[in-house]
């Protein structure tokens, strides 16, 4: 999780970069967001941050498709999430 701040701090702090990559930026925003637990308060404001973050950044303005999208990368992370920290069946 570490890294993943770190990593997109600095890749959207603009004394650093020029210009902003918007897929290193996605991807630092995936690699934090796969290991919170959105529904604690601290990590939920972590999510809510990097994302924020992230849209500003790279200067995105959501419509409604972006935003349907949007919703669909959050669905499969938390099922994601769940298949990563629940034990495996060794059936």
């Amino acid at each position: 999780i570490i890294e993943g701040i770190t990593g997109l701090i600095k890749a959207t702090d603009p004394e650093i970069n020029d210009k902003i990559n918007p897929a290193t930026v996605a991807t630092y925003v995936l690699r934090v967001q796969l290991f919170l637990n959105t529904n604690d308060p601290n990590q939920n404001k972590v999510n809510a941050l990097a994302n924020e973050l992230a849209l500003k950044a790279n200067g995105w303005h959501p419509t409604e498709s972006s935003s349907e999208i949007f919703s669909l990368q959050g669905k499969l992370l938390e099922a994601a999430k769940l298949l990563i920290y629940r034990p495996m069946n060794n059936a």
